[in-house]
């Protein structure tokens, strides 16, 4: 306690006031927005990645006999972003199966004219 000019005892002042509770609940809408919008883009580029990984390791006689495997595969993970047309198959000379990769990008809208730009590259092996 202090005593102020007057020999009055005063208890100083503890707790959050009310600009570090706004701020504080600030900072967690924004988290929870982008957990909400970044989780999603994540959880699909890991399916993406396990039929990339999946089709490769599967023998096929042709590239579009892959492609047409991913798209498949694709169907049952619920894979939107890309299709079999996007991949970039080659054959690998050295093992004797399948290079294949794929690239894409998604923007996700935040909030007025801000967006973010997310760059997946997924490949096998």
């Amino acid at each position: 306690m202090r005593t102020g000019a007057k020999g009055i005892e005063r208890q100083e002042s503890r707790g959050v006031s009310l600009l570090g509770v706004v701020v504080g609940g600030a900072a967690a809408a924004l988290a929870m927005v982008l957990g909400i919008r970044v989780v999603p883009l994540y959880v699909e580029f890991f399916a993406v990645q396990r039929a990339v990984l999946a089709v490769a390791q599967e023998e096929h006689d042709s590239p579009q006999a892959v492609r047409a495997a991913f798209d498949r595969r694709a169907g049952v993970e619920a894979i939107a972003s890309v299709g079999g047309k996007d991949l970039e198959v080659r054959r690998d000379p050295q093992r004797g199966g399948w290079l294949v990769t794929v690239r894409y990008a998604r923007t996700v809208p935040l909030f007025a004219n801000v967006s973010l730009l997310f760059e997946f590259e997924a490949r096998a092996p």
